[in-house]
């Protein structure tokens, strides 16, 4: 391979002791997640052209950056020996007792095979597990995010944008709940530190994952030196976490740097670009971020069994480009993409790689093979059909929000969305239909 192919400005960080972090056969956070794209990658050639970054745990002191010690405490007490079997035989966090008929049978792509005798618990809720190998491998969640955008921030260091390919994930946690498959909050953690540490003073997140990213929208609720936008499904608040509506803007001095996007039913790249093009892409230029993260779940991609959405692999890729485009005005294009979810592993591990090929300004150059569509889908994922239109209702619920935030005193300058002609309830067919 030649040199001109390596482009050392691109960092990555995996460490497969994150694999440790395990519960049932069935669920959807599991292992394999990250392994999928990790052997993507590298069966694409495309980790031989990034500098690979060392990971590391997050100390407690980082993680006090963003969560109080009686949270951290929690999480961390289950390394303890004793503290998981005294759950496991029947402590009030304890699920009950094991039943391997409870373990699901299913398709290689969504299982992950089971533990010999069970060895997990789940007590902060019934979706979030725990086992003993958790807090070690939540901490490197996190420390491996730090890694990264210490790399990037580095001044010797040629590296400034990168992905993490971690887990558990991080954006529902909060500052002292952990919930949704989240133990810490990875981008919240790395934001504060870009703060305090680096003294950055505009820095933004940036969330596609299908649900709101809630916990970092809570974190940064009220400082207005972190711009959040969550684009989510929201199905009038049925859908999970519940939150994330766009009249949920933030408080205090910080009202307008809580921005969500809100889509209720299931959606695909038109209304992704057009998230994009109408609130995300003109609030980063009106803000200026020094720094960008980006809460990168892939449960909207096709065939993910918990988001059902329709966004491609190569949406993700274009708006990772958009994204480095908006540095536009001389600022360094600072970017870390960092996993959240995604739970169909065919889906994820193109999207990464269609998120990789961005940063390496290659995607236009190497086709990458297109997703089977899940079964009823119209998609049609040739990269030269133009996107149809969006959902009026997506419409509607950015025109309300850019209509309120014209009127607050920290307005971006965001223009105001129109109306559409005509309100509609169903999304409109985009048959053949992917970003070129």
């Amino acid at each position: 391979m030649s040199s001109a192919s390596i482009d050392k400005r691109i960092g990555y960080v995996f460490d497969s002791l994150m694999e440790a972090h395990r519960g049932g056969m069935g669920h959807p956070e599991r292992p394999s997640r990250i392994r999928s794209i990790h052997q993507r990658l590298g069966e694409r050639g495309l980790l031989e052209r990034v500098k690979n970054v060392a990971g590391r745990p997050a100390t407690d002191e980082e993680l006090f950056l963003v969560h109080p010690q009686v949270h951290v405490d929690r999480v961390m007490q289950f390394e303890e020996e004793g503290v998981l079997k005294s759950a496991l035989d029947g402590g009030e966090d304890s699920e009950g007792p094991y039943n391997p008929s409870t373990e699901d049978e299913g398709e290689e792509n969504y299982v992950v095979t089971a533990r010999p005798e069970k060895s997990y618990i789940f007590p902060f809720g019934a979706d979030t597990y725990v086992c003993k190998e958790s807090p070690m491998a939540a901490k490197l969640s996190a420390g491996c995010v730090l890694s990264l955008i210490e790399e990037i921030m580095d001044e010797d260091s040629p590296v400034d944008r990168g992905f993490a390919c971690v887990r558990p994930p991080g954006h529902h946690a909060t500052t002292s709940e952990a919930m949704g498959f989240c133990l810490f909050n990875n981008v919240a953690i790395a934001a504060e530190a870009l703060r305090q540490r680096y003294g950055l003073q505009r820095v933004a997140v940036v969330d596609w994952d299908v649900h709101h990213g809630n916990g970092t929208c809570e974190i940064f609720a009220e400082d207005p030196t972190v711009l959040v936008i969550s684009i989510h499904r929201f199905d009038g608040s049925l859908y999970y976490p519940g939150t994330g509506n766009w009249t949920e803007m933030g408080s205090g001095d910080a009202v307008g740097y809580n921005l969500n996007v809100p889509i209720d039913g299931t959606y695909g790249d038109e209304e992704m670009q057009f998230a994009f093009d109408k609130l995300v892409l003109p609030a980063l230029s009106s803000f200026r971020p020094e720094f960008i993260l980006v809460s990168c779940g892939f449960d909207a991609c096709v065939n993910d069994p918990l988001g059902e959405c329709e966004v491609t692999p190569q949406c993700y890729g274009s708006l990772t480009r958009q994204l480095l485009a908006s540095f536009d005005d001389g600022r360094p294009a600072r970017v870390a993409l960092v996993l959240e979810g995604g739970y169909n592993l065919d889906s994820i591990a193109a999207s990464a790689e269609e998120c990789v090929r961005a940063l390496l300004e290659t995607g236009e150059a190497e086709e990458t093979e297109p997703l089977e569509a899940m079964e009823g889908s119209s998609l049609n994922r040739l990269r030269s059909v133009p996107l149809g239109e969006p959902k009026s209702s997506l419409i509607r619920t950015l025109h309300n929000l850019t209509s309120c935030l014209s009127a607050l005193p920290t307005n971006m300058n965001i223009p105001v969305v129109p109306l559409p002609r005509r309100v509609s309830n169903e999304k409109p067919s985009f048959g053949a239909s992917a970003l070129s």
